[in-house]
């Protein structure tokens, strides 16, 4: 819940010691907002006062700047992996909103979507340098070993889903994929002639011949392998998912479904996730993209809006105590539009309007209990 941020001075946040904190933003299939996600996320984190930078992880896929209302035409990573910039920092594109910086994908280089361990390590060590509170990263759609490797740099990075089957399928297939890719590498370091070979036997078993969670199979290892049983075991349990349902309706069955997803994460894999967002469908969101305009900038009072701001809240519980802001003037840094009026006297008529909306917004997170008739938010 987002404390209430009115008559409180403004201070600028100070860096962490401990470096950024990275938000990997990942979807088991494509098509389900994860771009659009990890664009308006970093614009609402930047909104609090956090210095975030927005970085476009999907090799062979870019296309994050079009979530913002940006042109194709930046240098981005590609570049630093290929040797042509120096550093990050020299490509990071400031953006309309103050405190939001953006790092652009793979631009036009072709044959990057799958990166070498060397490079991928590279870009890592740089990451976390970024002079930031926050790093959004928009990773590929899928289980590609990249997208695997940087979701796994935290225990609870962000799985957007949507309210079908077949997201929640493909939710759980990522996880699991995660889990194969960490128990991996983990365990390649051990000299124990066998457990090789039974790593890979159990992920190249038939679906219907597999053990039928990583929990029995930590019991099939446990006589001849106890240590990596327990390895297995502490992997599955450190998972923390964060789940975003995305294209929500409000309907009984959302929950439902949730629920039995969540059941079976824990069930066949150990791990323990949590729902920490419901975002409304809106068709706001298509029109904001058709016109090339970040849709917290085109509808800054729209359905999802507010779950957005939501979601920033409760990822950055600090800010409400650390860097609070009146709710004015947050609705200032979203929009970007001054803090007086103009020379003529007033605000010119479209800001001044969207600038209403914005801090309807911010007034109604100060959160009253759910009217009856609406079904209450799952976070």
């Amino acid at each position: 819940m987002v404390s209430d941020l009115s008559n409180q001075p403004r201070s600028r946040p100070k860096p962490s010691a401990t470096g950024p904190k990275l938000l990997p933003v990942a979807s088991g299939k494509g098509g389900v907002g994860k771009s659009f996600l990890a664009a308006n996320l970093a614009i609402a984190l930047a909104a609090r006062g956090r210095r975030t930078i927005l970085c476009d992880l999907d090799f062979g896929a870019s296309s994050l700047h079009r979530f913002l209302g940006l042109p194709n035409r930046y240098p981005g990573l590609s570049d630093f992996l290929c040797g042509h910039a120096a550093s990050l920092e020299a490509l990071a594109v400031a953006t309309r909103w103050e405190g939001l910086h953006f790092l652009a994908g793979d631009g036009w280089t072709p044959l990057l979507a799958n990166l070498s361990a060397g490079r991928k390590g590279k870009l890592i060590r740089h990451l976390g340098r970024l002079a930031a509170d926050f790093i959004v990263l928009d990773l590929g759609a899928g289980s590609s070993l990249a997208t695997l490797d940087f979701f796994g740099l935290t225990p609870a990075g962000l799985l957007v889903v949507t309210p079908d089957a077949a997201a929640l399928t493909g939710t759980l297939v990522f996880l699991k994929n995660l889990l194969h890719r960490k128990i991996a590498k983990k365990l390649s370091v051990r000299n124990e002639p066998g457990l090789g070979r039974l790593l890979q036997a159990e992920r190249e078993r038939p679906l219907a011949s597999q053990a039928s969670s990583l929990e029995e199979f930590a019991e099939r290892l446990a006589p001849d392998f106890p240590s990596a049983a327990a390895e297995i075991r502490s992997l599955c349990a450190s998972l923390r998912p964060q789940l975003v349902l995305n294209r929500s309706r409000g309907e009984k069955a959302e929950g439902e479904l949730l629920q039995a997803a969540e059941r079976a994460m824990r069930r066949k894999l150990g791990v323990k996730p949590a729902v920490c967002g419901r975002i409304e469908e809106d068709p706001g969101v298509g029109e904001a993209l058709r016109q090339g305009r970040a849709y917290l900038d085109f509808s800054p009072a729209g359905r999802a809006a507010e779950a957005v701001h939501r979601l920033a809240a409760r990822l950055d519980p600090a800010g409400d105590e650390s860097a609070p802001q009146p709710e004015e003037e947050l609705a200032r840094r979203l929009i970007r539009i001054p803090a007086r009026p103009s020379a003529a006297g007033r605000m010119p008529p479209k800001p001044a309007t969207a600038f209403g909306r914005a801090l309807r917004i911010l007034r109604a997170l100060r959160l009253e209990p759910p009217p009856a008739n609406r079904p209450p938010a799952l976070d």
